[in-house]
Order: structure tokens, then C-alpha cells, then sequence
């Protein structure tokens, strides 16, 4: 029973595998809202298109917000920069240089971890009966990794989070998301006219409601992968579906 469940996720994996590399090839990914979702209420469209921030319109477009933040933070004098709240953290012992350095070495071991499972599940699958106890044990050694790694990455957000990098770089995010999320109409081609937002200020708005949180987890997974960064544990199993108002899944 174990053997044939783990063929079946190894099996799910690939087909996941390869509708990634078709968003890849499009440059584009497709998202279908729910008749609940204040999206679809408000802008009358049942599924949008999540463009490739490497396309250089979305790019420059973030990148000017996080200029224009950035600069503007750096007049307030009620704001800090990050430099500047680590040596208060420092001083207060709450946070050093190790602190940091454990994430990037807990991040590492969850993705060597993963690969490891991976591996052990294709042994299973060439009939290998004793890995399936070892994949077991990775998984508790991932939850471990992840729960450590999360307490460390909630205390680093809660105390930098308001620094002039990190609202600069949230402003950024959301400048990519404007100038990214199209309605899903016409042909492949990106146009900057079919935009749902006009500006941040009007994103900004709508970011107050829950749902919005399914589209920003959808661009994220996203635009990672077109970075070609290595998964992560957070990267295993990116939300591939979302929920229409009955609870059911759709496909993108």
C-alpha cells in the first residue's frame, strides 16, 4: 500500500514537473478564480495570465517602485536602514551575523533533504522495499528543518520588516504584480493594456482582502521558478490549484 502511494505522488510530481516547463516555454502562467473570488466579482474575468517578471516592461516597473521607496524612506528619518537595525539587535542580543548564516544553512538542508527523498522514492519505485522506512524518517527530519527554519525566518520578518530595504523590496513585489497580472484573453502575446491594476496605490487597496494572498502565492512560485532558483523547502509543493466557492480544486 505504502509502495503504490508513493508511485502515485512520484507519478503527480512529474506531471506537475511538466506543466511547469510549459509556463516556462509560455512565459506565462494561467490562473482560474472562483465565483467567490473578489477578483472575478470585481473585474468581471474568470482567469487571469501571471506574466514573467523578467519581461523587461514588469521588471522596470518594480524596479522604479523599489527606487522610488527607497529614496523616499531615506528621507524619513523615523525609518532605518537593515545595517542599521542589526547593530540595535546586536547590542540588545537578540540577533547576530549566526542568525542569518543558520537560515542560509537550514534552507540548504531542506533542499538536500528533499533531494534525498526524491531519491529514495525512485529506489522504491525500482523496487527497493527497504527505503520506504527512510523516507519516512526524512520527512520528520524536513518538519524539523522547516519548523527551525520558520521560527528564525518569523522573528527576522517581525524585526525587519519595517526597514527602508525590505518596504523598498515589498514595493518592488507589488510593482511586478501590477504590471504582471493581465486578463486572460486574446493571444500569448504580454500587453500592458490588459492589466487589472493601474498603479501599486490600487493594488494596495485590494491586498487588504484574504483572497489576494492565493495570487501572490501563485506569483511567487511563479517568477522562483523562472529565476531558476534551487527549491527550497517552501518550493516543494507550490499551490498549483486553486478553490472555487464550493471548496473543489481547478486546474491552472
Amino acid at each position: 500500500m505504502a509502495d503504490r502511494k508513493l508511485a502515485d505522488e512520484k507519478k503527480a510530481i512529474a506531471i506537475e514537473d511538466n506543466e511547469k516547463m510549459d509556463e516556462v516555454f509560455k512565459g506565462y502562467r494561467v490562473l482560474y478564480l472562483g465565483e467567490d473570488n473578489f477578483i472575478r466579482r470585481k473585474f468581471g474575468v474568470d482567469s487571469i495570465r501571471i506574466y514573467d517578471k523578467n519581461i523587461l516592461k514588469i521588471s522596470k516597473y518594480g524596479d522604479n517602485e523599489f527606487v522610488r521607496e527607497r529614496n523616499r524612506l531615506l528621507r524619513d528619518g523615523d525609518y532605518v536602514t537593515y545595517k542599521e537595525q542589526m547593530e540595535i539587535l546586536k547590542k540588545r542580543g537578540l540577533w547576530s551575523e549566526d542568525h542569518e548564516n543558520r537560515i542560509e544553512i537550514l534552507r540548504k538542508k531542506a533542499d538536500e533533504l528533499i533531494e534525498e527523498k526524491d531519491a529514495l522514492i525512485s529506489k522504491i519505485d525500482n523496487g527497493d522495499k527497504n527505503a520506504s522506512a527512510a523516507v519516512e524518517n526524512i520527512k520528520d527530519e524536513i518538519t524539523k528543518t522547516h519548523n527551525e527554519l520558520l521560527e528564525l525566518l518569523t522573528f527576522q520578518i517581525n524585526f525587519f520588516g519595517d526597514t527602508i530595504e525590505m518596504k523598498a523590496q515589498t514595493k518592488q513585489q507589488m510593482g511586478w504584480m501590477v504590471s504582471a497580472i493581465c486578463r486572460n484573453e486574446g493571444d500569448d502575446k504580454y500587453d500592458e493594456n490588459k492589466r487589472l491594476w493601474k498603479s501599486v496605490e490600487e493594488l494596495e487597496e485590494d491586498m487588504k482582502k484574504q483572497d489576494f494572498v492565493n495570487i501572490l502565492n501563485e506569483c511567487n512560485s511563479f517568477w522562483d521558478l523562472m529565476e531558476g532558483k534551487n527549491e527550497s523547502f517552501f518550493a516543494e509543493s507550490p499551490e498549483e490549484l486553486t478553490q472555487d466557492s464550493a471548496g473543489e480544486h481547478q486546474k491552472n
